[in-house]
């Protein structure tokens, strides 16, 4: 049933991409808030169910699945994965200038920004589900290009956190990321810099 779910998502923000601005905005507003919803509904409930690699194959009830973060996180990712980067409505190109008016989806991505920086928080020890809200934020990120600045800061600083006491892999990927994204705005090349000293210090140890 997932799949099939998944497909319809990834349809329909393939539709909804060649729609005018202001109709981009609506539509995935009415896709994502429903996931934020439920996803916020997991990360407060108790107690706290994570599938493992042995659950995701048994034939749980829905309910159970429905109690995961991942089902939820990654349905973010399915419809952050088709949202082409903004430039004016136009597939953004490495000879494009970026456009000046904010993406339609900048807020609601804020929102789903928050969402997935509690369930990194809320399940940190849990290396799938940091993973996946990697992969899902990594989808935000290079949708928006640098109008994600307002809460890539404090995304740098709880990496550095989680990361000084929870070695993800994952973190590595993103901050190269980050750095390809924002490496030339002097104002966050202190923050990545500290970050990539941090992460290449406690991954030589890791390898020691």
């Amino acid at each position: 049933m997932e799949t099939a779910i998944s497909s319809c998502l990834k349809a329909c923000t393939m539709l909804i991409m060649n729609l005018p601005a202001d109709d981009i905005r609506h539509r995935l507003v009415e896709l994502c808030q429903p996931i934020i919803e439920r996803l916020q509904m997991v990360l407060t409930a108790t107690p706290v169910v994570v599938a493992n690699n042995e659950n995701e194959k048994s034939a749980d009830s829905w309910a159970r699945i429905a109690s995961e973060p991942i089902l939820w996180i990654d349905r973010i990712a399915t419809i952050f994965r088709e949202v082409r980067p903004w430039n004016g409505g136009v597939l953004r190109t490495v000879n494009s200038s970026d456009s000046p008016d904010a993406a339609p989806w900048l807020d609601i991505a804020t929102e789903l920004y928050k969402v997935l920086s509690e369930a990194l928080k809320r399940y940190e020890t849990t290396a799938r589900v940091v993973e996946h809200c990697c992969r899902s934020i990594r989808f935000i990120v290079r949708s928006l290009g640098v109008q994600s600045i307002g809460f890539v800061e404090p995304l740098i600083t709880q990496m550095m956190d989680i990361f000084s006491r929870q070695q993800h892999s994952c973190f590595l990927y993103l901050s190269s990321i980050l750095v390809d994204e924002y490496g030339g705005m002097e104002s966050l090349q202190p923050g990545l810099m500290i970050m990539l000293e941090v992460s290449q210090v406690l991954d030589f140890i890791m390898c020691v």
